[in-house]
């Protein structure tokens, strides 16, 4: 594991950093946990961007550091966020009118799921369609009945002030909520980017 992260290989990094952080294999050592978590942030690594917000947020091996904690965390959440949009977003755009329209007649009623899908498109739509207000009031009701995916794009509405004043508390909040369940949705993110670039 150690020479593969030695020579650059970024999930290899990230588990050199899991394991220094919780004494697995090697010594506890939050300092080199953090080492190896920003090299592999270096490389794009999601999950390690998130957990080094979260030592930011829990002030471990680092200053505690709320403003750093929103900002690590929320690149973490940035790609499965936008790969999420997208797959999410074309429902939408293949569908029709209708399709957007049956989705919040069941997020109206109370679907949380529905919810999520539509406060995601709002969030995220191009023209006419964007509307970050209303995505937010959506998001919540998702985040609120624990998904942790609309915990982590509302973390990001908050961290951006997107239809909300910027918040870092909120985003905070959020963020580190929507997480509980980020490792297993990155690596799913990761298994899903393998096969849309795959050859």
């Amino acid at each position: 594991m150690r020479k593969a992260a030695e020579v650059g290989a970024a999930e290899a990094m990230l588990d050199m950093g899991w394991m220094s952080a919780r004494g697995v294999g090697v010594p506890h050592d939050d300092a080199e946990a953090l080492h190896w978590y920003r090299l592999a942030a270096d490389r794009k690594d999601a999950a390690a961007k998130y957990r080094i917000g979260v030592m930011y947020a829990d002030g471990v091996g680092v200053a505690r550091d709320d403003a750093a904690a929103v900002r690590w965390m929320a690149e973490g959440a940035a790609p499965l966020l936008g790969l999420s949009a997208v797959i999410n977003n074309m429902a939408f755009v293949i569908g029709d009118q209708r399709v957007l329209s049956a989705f919040t007649a069941q997020a109206d009623a109370g679907d949380a799921r529905a919810a999520m899908r539509v406060g995601l498109f709002l969030a995220d739509a191009k023209g006419g369609h964007y509307d970050p207000a209303a995505a937010l009031r959506l998001l919540k009701m998702a985040a609120d009945a624990g998904i942790p995916l609309a915990m982590s794009r509302l973390g990001t509405m908050y961290a951006n002030g997107e239809g909300v004043a910027r918040n870092e508390a909120e985003a905070l909040h959020w963020l580190r909520a929507g997480g509980r369940d980020h490792d297993g949705e990155v690596e799913g993110f990761r298994r899903i980017k393998g096969f849309f670039s795959a050859p």
